[in-house]
Protein backbone atom coordinates (compact mmCIF):
# COMPACT_ATOMS: atom_id res chain seq x y z
CA UNK A 1 0.00 0.00 0.00
CA UNK A 2 2.89 2.66 0.73
CA UNK A 3 4.72 3.86 -2.28
CA UNK A 4 4.05 6.14 -4.95
CA UNK A 5 1.02 6.78 -6.30
CA UNK A 6 0.86 6.88 -10.43
CA UNK A 7 -2.71 8.86 -11.19
CA UNK A 8 -1.71 9.27 -15.05
CA UNK A 9 -1.71 5.41 -15.42
CA UNK A 10 -5.47 5.60 -14.36
CA UNK A 11 -6.03 8.20 -17.30
CA UNK A 12 -8.33 6.92 -20.18
CA UNK A 13 -5.97 6.80 -23.31
CA UNK A 14 -7.44 9.43 -25.17
CA UNK A 15 -6.96 12.30 -22.63
CA UNK A 16 -2.80 10.71 -22.04
CA UNK A 17 -2.05 13.28 -25.21
CA UNK A 18 -3.15 16.16 -23.33
CA UNK A 19 0.45 17.34 -21.23
CA UNK A 20 -2.08 19.61 -19.13
CA UNK A 21 -3.52 16.29 -17.54
CA UNK A 22 -0.44 14.59 -16.90
CA UNK A 23 0.91 17.60 -15.27
CA UNK A 24 -2.10 18.57 -12.95
CA UNK A 25 -2.00 14.54 -12.05
CA UNK A 26 1.65 14.84 -11.06
CA UNK A 27 1.04 18.09 -9.33
CA UNK A 28 -1.66 15.43 -7.09
CA UNK A 29 0.33 12.47 -6.82
CA UNK A 30 2.41 13.61 -3.74
CA UNK A 31 -1.06 14.34 -1.92
CA UNK A 32 -2.14 10.75 -2.69
CA UNK A 33 0.88 9.20 -1.87
CA UNK A 34 0.59 11.54 1.42
CA UNK A 35 -3.52 9.64 1.71
CA UNK A 36 -2.28 6.54 0.95
CA UNK A 37 0.86 6.32 3.66
CA UNK A 38 -1.73 7.59 6.24
CA UNK A 39 -4.36 5.12 5.27
CA UNK A 40 -1.64 2.43 5.59
CA UNK A 41 0.03 3.64 8.93
CA UNK A 42 -3.82 3.80 10.50
CA UNK A 43 -4.21 0.33 9.41
CA UNK A 44 -0.61 -0.75 10.97
CA UNK A 45 -2.03 1.07 14.42
CA UNK A 46 -5.17 -1.26 14.51
CA UNK A 47 -3.13 -4.25 15.14
CA UNK A 48 0.01 -4.54 18.40
CA UNK A 49 2.30 -5.94 16.47
CA UNK A 50 2.66 -3.62 14.00
CA UNK A 51 1.76 -0.17 15.66
CA UNK A 52 4.00 2.66 15.96
CA UNK A 53 4.53 4.94 18.67
CA UNK A 54 1.05 6.68 18.54
CA UNK A 55 -0.43 3.49 17.80
CA UNK A 56 1.38 2.56 21.27
CA UNK A 57 -0.17 5.22 23.06
CA UNK A 58 -3.63 4.68 21.76
CA UNK A 59 -3.59 0.92 23.02
CA UNK A 60 -2.07 2.18 26.73
CA UNK A 61 -4.62 5.05 26.47
CA UNK A 62 -7.47 1.96 25.66
CA UNK A 63 -6.26 -0.21 28.90
CA UNK A 64 -5.08 1.93 31.42
CA UNK A 65 -1.46 1.47 31.06
CA UNK A 66 1.57 4.09 32.10
CA UNK A 67 4.74 3.80 29.98
CA UNK A 68 8.06 4.14 31.49
CA UNK A 69 10.07 6.70 30.03
CA UNK A 70 12.99 4.34 29.47
CA UNK A 71 10.65 1.56 27.94
CA UNK A 72 11.27 0.31 24.34
CA UNK A 73 8.49 0.05 21.54
CA UNK A 74 9.19 -4.02 22.47
CA UNK A 75 8.53 -3.43 26.14
CA UNK A 76 5.31 -1.42 25.32
CA UNK A 77 4.18 -3.74 23.42
CA UNK A 78 4.92 -6.98 25.27
CA UNK A 79 2.98 -5.31 28.57
CA UNK A 80 -0.12 -4.21 26.23
CA UNK A 81 -0.56 -7.83 24.77
CA UNK A 82 -0.03 -9.14 28.61
CA UNK A 83 -2.75 -6.96 29.43
CA UNK A 84 -4.45 -7.44 26.15
CA UNK A 85 -4.60 -11.09 26.95
CA UNK A 86 -5.89 -10.79 30.47
CA UNK A 87 -9.00 -9.26 29.53
CA UNK A 88 -10.36 -12.72 28.48
CA UNK A 89 -13.20 -13.91 29.67
CA UNK A 90 -12.41 -15.30 33.33
CA UNK A 91 -13.97 -18.31 35.10
CA UNK A 92 -14.46 -18.86 38.64
CA UNK A 93 -11.44 -21.25 38.57
CA UNK A 94 -9.52 -18.47 37.47
CA UNK A 95 -10.98 -16.21 40.43
CA UNK A 96 -10.40 -19.06 43.08
CA UNK A 97 -6.45 -18.91 41.41
CA UNK A 98 -5.75 -15.59 41.49
CA UNK A 99 -7.04 -15.24 44.65
CA UNK A 100 -5.43 -17.90 46.16
CA UNK A 101 -1.75 -16.25 44.47
CA UNK A 102 -2.90 -12.70 46.35
CA UNK A 103 -3.91 -14.32 49.48
CA UNK A 104 -1.37 -17.07 49.98
CA UNK A 105 -4.60 -19.46 49.88
CA UNK A 106 -6.25 -18.01 53.03
CA UNK A 107 -9.55 -17.29 51.65
CA UNK A 108 -13.07 -18.89 51.68
CA UNK A 109 -15.14 -18.57 48.46
CA UNK A 110 -18.95 -18.83 48.24
CA UNK A 111 -20.28 -18.87 44.91
CA UNK A 112 -23.90 -18.68 44.77
CA UNK A 113 -24.35 -19.01 40.92
CA UNK A 114 -27.72 -19.58 40.63
CA UNK A 115 -29.04 -15.93 42.49
CA UNK A 116 -25.67 -14.45 40.83
CA UNK A 117 -24.02 -13.81 44.03
CA UNK A 118 -20.63 -14.71 45.66
CA UNK A 119 -19.30 -14.21 48.82
CA UNK A 120 -15.48 -14.17 49.50
CA UNK A 121 -13.61 -13.66 53.18
CA UNK A 122 -10.43 -12.58 53.12
CA UNK A 123 -7.69 -12.31 56.16
CA UNK A 124 -5.63 -9.40 55.93
CA UNK A 125 -3.88 -7.02 58.64
CA UNK A 126 -3.07 -4.34 56.68
CA UNK A 127 -5.31 -1.81 54.78
CA UNK A 128 -3.23 -2.44 50.79
CA UNK A 129 -3.54 -5.88 50.48
CA UNK A 130 -7.35 -6.05 50.95
CA UNK A 131 -7.56 -3.29 47.88
CA UNK A 132 -5.67 -4.93 45.48
CA UNK A 133 -8.32 -8.07 46.21
CA UNK A 134 -11.39 -5.29 45.54
CA UNK A 135 -9.47 -4.22 42.28
CA UNK A 136 -8.80 -8.64 40.98
CA UNK A 137 -12.58 -8.57 41.34
CA UNK A 138 -13.46 -5.68 39.95
CA UNK A 139 -11.21 -6.63 36.94
CA UNK A 140 -12.65 -10.09 36.94
CA UNK A 141 -16.13 -10.65 37.54
CA UNK A 142 -18.82 -10.18 35.54
CA UNK A 143 -21.06 -6.91 35.68
CA UNK A 144 -24.02 -9.17 36.63
CA UNK A 145 -22.72 -10.88 39.61
CA UNK A 146 -23.63 -9.68 43.32
CA UNK A 147 -19.88 -9.83 45.47
CA UNK A 148 -19.60 -9.19 49.31
CA UNK A 149 -16.29 -9.30 50.56
CA UNK A 150 -15.33 -9.33 53.69
CA UNK A 151 -11.90 -8.87 55.44
CA UNK A 152 -11.85 -11.02 58.85
CA UNK A 153 -8.84 -10.18 61.26
CA UNK A 154 -8.62 -11.86 64.31
CA UNK A 155 -7.71 -10.37 67.59
CA UNK A 156 -6.49 -11.75 70.62
CA UNK A 157 -6.67 -9.74 73.70
CA UNK A 158 -4.71 -11.02 77.25
CA UNK A 159 -4.99 -9.72 80.58
CA UNK A 160 -7.83 -7.38 82.16
CA UNK A 161 -11.18 -7.23 81.83
CA UNK A 162 -11.27 -4.22 79.53
CA UNK A 163 -10.78 -4.15 75.58
CA UNK A 164 -10.11 -1.36 74.08
CA UNK A 165 -10.25 -0.72 70.34
CA UNK A 166 -10.11 2.10 67.60
CA UNK A 167 -11.21 2.06 64.05
CA UNK A 168 -10.26 4.13 61.36
CA UNK A 169 -13.30 3.86 58.64
CA UNK A 170 -13.14 4.97 55.03
CA UNK A 171 -15.96 4.10 52.77
CA UNK A 172 -19.85 4.50 52.70
CA UNK A 173 -20.98 1.27 55.01
CA UNK A 174 -18.52 -0.74 57.94
CA UNK A 175 -19.67 -3.31 60.08
CA UNK A 176 -17.95 -4.43 62.56
CA UNK A 177 -18.43 -7.38 65.17
CA UNK A 178 -16.73 -8.06 68.03
CA UNK A 179 -16.63 -11.58 69.48
CA UNK A 180 -15.29 -11.87 72.91
CA UNK A 181 -14.46 -15.22 74.47
CA UNK A 182 -13.72 -15.96 77.33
Amino acid sequence: MKGEVDLNAYLPPFLTRYGEMREILGAEEPEFTLLWDKAARALDNQFIDSADEKGLESFERLLGLQPEKSDSPEQRRTRIVSKWRSKLPYTYKALTERLALLCGGDFSAEPRFEEYALRITVHFRRYGDFLEVKKLLHEMLPANIYCVVNNSVGVTAEGGAAVYSAFLLSGKHKKISVNVKK
